[in-house]
């Protein structure tokens, strides 16, 4: 069984609203222990009698501990960093969309009652399956008494998981797992994270950057990496030199907007920091003015003395 416990990701924001969700889960499972099923079933999804504030209720019903216990794993995991991304309302918007357009699907399949926050939380996987497929998961591996930590890239952890959850769907008998649930979050978070990455967002508010590549199982696939070594000149006011971090309160803010705006993979931002903060100048080019200066501006917002220059030394971008 693969576990995941992190996503390798420099997080900016505290999740509180994927905290305030795992708590609200687990205070709803414990206040309803004890009690009939008769009691709770004006708040279970029964599409033979619906009432629309089943959509949300049941989301926070759940069968058992060990189905409260995944769920809320898969939900801190991949919640944190979907929330880190997007921010907090965006974040809850793409939660509670996940959650009806998987109890839509499980209407359509046939429906019947289902409790649990998975589709919701599957939504966040297929989120970041699209948004950042190359993003590294710690993973704890374990079978029977064999537990072995290691990493894996996104891609390859949640396709397995898709690969087994049509298995179970298609091939084995009923399970008592709503899967058309499943795969409805699931399309539903995709789709999102498709649509923020398109052409049609960017230049907008609304815009997803990729998720930035990793080293480890992906490096063997690595595509649109950038060129290091480059030393074309650019014209004048196209290219800015960071001097020194001055006062720059977060190295961490600093290093992604390297990765963001100069192409650069995290321990290659991470050296260029550290050669800044050292006494050496990095140089930086850009394909326009405007990007220049907007580099530059975002620079000396998070603290650092970042002065235009002529030439590009070091990299390009590609």
């Amino acid at each position: 069984m693969f576990i995941p416990t992190r996503i390798e990701h420099s997080y900016e924001r505290r999740p509180y609203a994927t905290w305030a969700l795992v708590a609200a889960n687990v205070l709803v499972h414990v206040a309803t222990q004890g009690l009939d099923e008769g009691a709770l079933e004006p708040y279970i999804l029964d599409t033979n009698d619906f009432a629309p504030q089943q959509l949300i209720t049941s989301q926070f019903l759940h069968a058992g501990w060990l189905h409260l216990l995944f769920n809320m794993l898969y939900l801190f995991v991949y919640g944190r960093y979907v929330e880190d991304r997007l921010g907090t309302p965006r974040f809850l918007g793409l939660y509670f969309v996940c959650a009806v357009l998987g109890d839509a699907a499980f209407a359509a399949a046939g429906g019947g009652r289902a409790i649990g926050a998975s589709g919701a939380v599957v939504g966040l996987t297929g989120f970041v399956l699209v948004a950042a497929p190359w993003v590294e998961v710690r993973i704890i591996f374990w079978f029977f008494v064999i537990v072995h930590p290691f990493k894996m890239a996104a891609f390859w952890l949640i396709g397995w998981w898709f690969l087994w959850e049509l298995f179970y769907a298609g091939v084995m008998e009923s399970t008592g797992v709503a899967h058309s649930a499943h795969f409805g979050g699931f399309a539903a978070g995709a789709a999102v994270a498709a649509v923020m990455r398109s052409k049609w967002a960017e230049g907008t508010d609304w815009w997803l950057e990729p998720g930035p590549y990793v080293t480890g199982v992906r490096s063997r696939y690595r595509r649109h990496a950038p060129r290091r070594g480059d030393t074309t000149p650019v014209a004048p006011g196209q290219a800015v030199v960071l001097h020194s971090l001055a006062d720059a309160p977060s190295r961490v803010a600093v290093i992604k907007l390297l990765m963001r705006a100069a192409s650069l993979e995290p321990d290659e931002a991470s050296a260029r920091l550290e050669a800044v903060a050292g006494g050496t100048p990095q140089r930086f080019a850009f394909d326009s003015r405007a990007e220049a200066e907007r580099f530059r501006a975002q620079a000396k917002a998070l603290g650092v003395d970042a002065r235009m220059a002529g030439t590009r030394v070091i990299t390009s971008r590609s």
